[in-house]
């Protein structure tokens, strides 16, 4: 591994602040003033008693409350709008009861990476010993799902701590923290919070020897795969660059945040499977995989087989030490930011590239149409064959519909990186809301979220909030009343047994959900659909008019 140090971040004060004493504040103005100075504009969340204090400043300051009718609903959101904007979101949850209602959302959030700070309301300090309503060992909760978790212990570091949390969730590699408020701080007098400092990324150390192994690879034996932490928006554009240089494949990850990689680039291989010899399946027939990401090999069902055969050789960049080498030994590990690294690796390159072996087939051929090639009735593949044909250039496109996905990895043709959005981790209800907090950061560009059935039963207070707030998004439900994933892991856990015994809790009738009539509850237009000319129909009108709705696919039942 290359100088595990050098991926340390540099710290400069920021300007405008005058040294000195200053007036006391009290501990709401102090974190609002850390809000308002880290540039948020949002607040997620779902008020409570122990949150007053910090609720009653936010219209002062400038700052939107983004109601969550669920703690899940508020996590969501928020994980969303940093996806997007790419700076930490702020989210205040109510004490132990509302923290415990966002942690499976927050799963998603600590593998993807997401900047989140999580904050919940702490009962009054002067007799927390007494155990009070409301009170609880939030920090604890919290713990094995953050980067750094805290409880303010006095008012003075309500306000230190603050600071701090911005700082440690943009710091690389990002991801949520939490902190606990008690809320008699937030009502005390007393210094202000710490100035802003601004963080400049610092490369890997030194690339030359990566360099050199990448270009030592014979045409047509490299590939790459890159991971949630190039998508970021100067990374994608350096990981664009490096894979055109050394003309190498290009695959996702196998359980990703976004898409790391234009998905119509001809280059663009796909995002690998997770299942029993996935990752040898697809890459057994290079000499050297070059891995940029932390969580980009992230497996599923066991398989005793080794990740890769021995004699591919694994090259890591990641901005996290702890995930080098996590999946299989590696040849050469560089610790630093992605982005910066990517350039100077590219820099070392330069002119000594490889020649370029046979020209790389294009990821797929002209398109057919969607309709004609479809079967009468809706299936997995035909929604995903509409999606991508109705789908605008300028869309976001948020997943949480397993059974579906494949297809749409096959079918979709995006652009640019970070237009896909998925869970990277398998914490169901995260999609909707999501949905809902990339719209508010997407400036006007449309959002379709496409959902399974049974995803969608878990935050489906989520069609408020794109009503409330009038959010231009689509959900499109694929309803085909039963947790179907689950029947193919079935036969990807038991290959040899093709015929799974009755499996209770996996079908979602008597009654069956329609969500077409839920969303009329929430407050937003709907269609029910049954055919893939029927969907295309209501995904291009939808698009082309702005504003909230659900789409309910219908597939035939067990589909």
């Amino acid at each position: 591994m290359l100088n595990s140090t050098a991926h340390t971040d540099v710290l400069v004060p920021a300007p405008g602040r005058r040294p000195g004493p200053a007036p006391e504040v009290t501990g709401t103005e102090a974190l609002l003033d850390v809000l308002v100075s880290e540039g948020v504009r949002h607040v997620f969340g779902n008020p409570g008693t122990t949150e007053l204090p910090l609720l009653a400043g936010l219209e002062p300051a400038g700052i939107g409350f983004v109601l969550g009718l669920h703690e899940a609903v508020a996590v969501g959101m928020a994980d969303g709008y940093a996806r997007l904007t790419g700076r930490p979101a702020f989210v205040n949850l109510h004490s132990t009861a509302g923290l415990g209602n966002g942690l499976g959302v927050l799963t998603n959030s600590a593998a993807a990476g997401t900047p989140l700070v999580v904050t919940a309301g702490q009962q009054d300090y002067r007799h927390i010993a007494q155990e009070p309503l409301l009170s609880g060992r939030l920090a604890e909760l919290a713990a094995p799902l953050v980067k750094w978790s805290h409880e303010a212990r006095s008012r003075h570091e309500l306000a230190v701590m603050g600071r701090r949390a911005f700082q440690l969730a943009a710091a690389r590699p990002t991801g949520p923290v939490f902190l606990s408020l008690p809320v008699n701080f937030l009502d005390e007098a007393g210094p202000g919070a710490p100035a802003r400092s601004t963080v400049l990324p610092a490369a890997g150390g030194e690339v030359t020897d990566l360099a050199d192994l990448l270009l030592a690879t014979p045409a047509g034996r490299l590939a790459l795969v890159y991971g949630d932490e190039v998508t970021g928006s100067t990374a994608a554009e350096e990981g664009r660059r490096l894979a055109e240089l050394l003309d190498a494949p290009v695959y996702g990850p196998s359980w990703p945040g976004s898409n790391p990689f234009p998905t119509d680039h001809p280059l663009w291989r796909g995002f690998l499977h997770a299942g029993p010899d996935g990752f040898a399946t697809s890459l057994a027939g290079h000499d050297r995989v070059l891995v940029v990401g932390g969580r980009a090999l992230t497996g599923y069902v066991y398989t005793p087989a080794p990740l890769l055969p021995a004699r591919v050789e694994l090259l890591q960049i990641t901005a996290d030490p702890a995930a080098l080498g996590r999946q299989q030994a590696l040849r050469l590990g560089v610790v630093g930011d992605v982005g910066t690294t990517l350039a100077a690796l590219r820099a070392a390159i330069g002119t000594r590239r490889r020649p370029p072996g046979q020209p790389h087939p294009a990821t797929a051929g002209p398109a057919p149409d969607p309709v004609a090639a479809a079967p009468s009735r809706l299936t997995h593949d035909a929604v995903a064959r509409v999606v991508a044909d109705t789908l605008p250039r300028d869309a976001y496109l948020v997943e949480e519909a397993l059974s579906t996905r494949p297809a749409l990895w096959r079918h979709l043709r995006l652009p640019t990186a970070g237009r896909y959005l998925a869970p990277a981790n398998a914490g169901l209800g995260w999609a909707m809301p999501a949905a809902c907090g990339a719209a508010l950061a997407a400036g006007g560009a449309p959002v379709l979220c496409v959902v399974g059935d049974g995803a969608a039963l878990y935050t489906p207070q989520s069609l408020w909030n794109a009503a409330h707030q009038h959010l231009p998004v689509t959900f499109l439900v694929v309803n085909n009343t039963r947790y179907q994933v689950l029947d193919t892991n079935w036969h990807r856990m038991r290959p040899d047994d093709p015929t799974p015994p009755p499996l209770p809790g996996l079908d979602l009738v008597s009654p069956a959900v329609r969500f077409s009539s839920l969303a009329h509850a929430m407050g937003i237009e709907s269609h029910t659909v049954d055919t893939p000319t029927a969907l295309h129909d209501v995904l291009t009108r939808a698009f082309e008019e702005p504003g909230p709705r659900l789409v309910e696919a219908l597939l035939p039942d067990g589909s």
